[in-house]
């Protein structure tokens, strides 16, 4: 009986140890500066499907759709770019092109 109050008690302090050392200091030294990402992003017309039933109103046309699909990539990647740079890992990433690409396969 001791034994295991013994393996529980070990168990628990362990388990109470692992919180305290998994905090991430945030001010750490800053990386990455000068390093410049250019994003080319491609999706294919499943992509656009999805999204259309997803985002888009009816009677909307393809162009406002390719606008919001554009719109959304950059929103997306300034997201990307924030997350590494609030962890001192300072890009900067800049979408040069979005484009629809069904030649796009996997072997």
């Amino acid at each position: 009986m001791r034994r295991i109050l013994f393996v529980i008690l070990s168990v628990s302090l362990q388990l109470n140890a692992v919180p305290s050392d998994a905090i991430y200091d945030q001010r750490k030294e800053e990386i990455g500066k000068g390093v410049h990402d250019n994003a080319y992003v491609l999706y294919d017309s499943s992509f656009a499907k999805l999204y259309q039933e997803k985002k888009q109103p009816m009677g909307r046309n393809d162009e406002n759709q390719e606008n919001r699909i554009r719109n959304d990539f950059t929103t997306l990647f300034k997201k990307v770019e924030q997350h590494f740079n609030n962890r001192s890992v300072m890009i900067k990433i800049k979408v040069l092109n979005i484009s629809n690409n069904d030649d796009l396969g996997v072997p």
